[in-house]
């Protein structure tokens, strides 16, 4: 169990008894084992190089700089923390799933689509599963069970997410952000009460979006609380630089990035419930080909580094260790998936 390294550095945190009961059975390696580990591999990567690193040029440097981006350019960082968060772990999280499909041992799916949700608690179900459920199973239930019980449900729920905070580091702003989030479960049945009432569904997902996922997760980019309220402070300042030199910070323009977010959360997931396997092997020598040119993008060559989050910090580890030994071995991306796919022609 602890010499399966990949999900021990970011996760999925599996438990041992369905996890070795997995590694106890006969394995044959088959094609189509190897087909949907491929996809979850192919969209990890996707999340990570792509989404991932393209987000972090519009929101790092906001963030570090606020005096250089304040007005608008603060608020979009703002708003577009969550979703490089997000891109950034659970890219991470579908490689280690997609590595273990090859092998015959099924991980836990991380993510389940989270970031449209208008619920608090859903989101919490979707978010970061593995960890969710461990300190539901590991801390809130067994403080049930102990003195502590007399905080009731709040207490310890609240005891539950500062924990879950600092499991993040040690940092205030982390335990800060764990104790907001027990306030949000705490009142969700008033706050689903009061989205109720928005007329439209789009406009209640955005509402939930900003003030429940969004502000919040700025937390995670915070040196400290105070810098936190200057974040949010610098939101509502005039804007000190031209909107278009901020456009154009990352490789790929918003708008682009904003397209591709949309086809992105709207279109892989019905890629789960597909035959993949079937389709892939069904497809002609030159589709196969053309399929895996489109990866070449993930090999652009490298943004200058950004100071990420400790959130996030064994994960951008494994990122570089990823593409050193890329260049040690003097292979890009597309390199490694034309050796995938002549697996599949040979």
């Amino acid at each position: 169990f602890a010499f399966f390294f990949g999900n021990l550095i970011a996760g999925p945190i599996e438990r041992a008894k369905p996890f070795l009961s997995q590694v106890e059975k006969d394995f044959r390696l088959s094609k189509i084992m190897f087909a949907h580990g491929s996809m979850y591999i192919y969209l990890g990567l996707f999340k990570k190089f792509v989404l991932a690193e393209n987000l972090a040029n519009y929101v790092m440097p906001v963030f570090k700089n606020l005096e250089d981006y304040s007005g608008l350019p603060t608020v979009i960082a703002i708003l577009l923390s969550k979703f490089y968060l997000y891109y950034d772990l659970s890219g991470y999280s579908d490689i280690v799933v997609g590595v273990s499909k090859m092998y015959g041992i099924e991980l836990t799916r991380n993510f389940n689509r989270p970031l449209f949700v208008t619920n608090i608690t859903e989101f919490w179900k979707r978010w970061h599963i593995s960890v969710s459920t461990w300190i539901r199973d590991y801390i809130f239930y067994p403080l049930m069970a102990t003195p502590f019980s007399v905080l009731g449900m709040s207490g310890l729920l609240t005891i539950s997410f500062v924990l879950f905070g600092l499991w993040h580091g040690s940092k205030f702003t982390f335990i800060l952000y764990g104790i907001l989030q027990a306030i949000f479960l705490i009142f969700s049945r008033r706050t689903d009460k009061i989205l109720s009432f928005v007329p439209t569904k789009l406009l209640r997902w955005t509402i939930f979006y900003v003030f429940f996922l969004a502000i919040p997760s700025a937390l995670f980019f915070s040196t400290s609380v105070g810098h936190f309220f200057e974040i949010l402070k610098a939101s509502f300042q005039p804007q000190s630089e031209s909107f278009s030199d901020y456009a154009n910070l990352g490789r790929i323009s918003l708008p682009i990035i904003f397209t591709i977010i949309v086809f992105f959360e709207f279109g892989t997931h019905r890629l789960f419930s597909f035959d993949w396997a079937g389709w892939f092997m069904e497809r002609s020598f030159i589709v196969k080909y053309a399929l895996v040119l489109g990866s070449a993008i993930l090999s652009l060559p490298d943004q200058a580094e950004q100071e990420k989050p400790c959130y996030f910090a064994l994960s951008a580890n494994s990122t570089r260790i990823i593409r050193a030994q890329f260049k040690r071995e003097k292979m890009s991306l597309p390199v490694l998936f034309f050796k995938i796919l002549g697996y599949y022609l040979g």
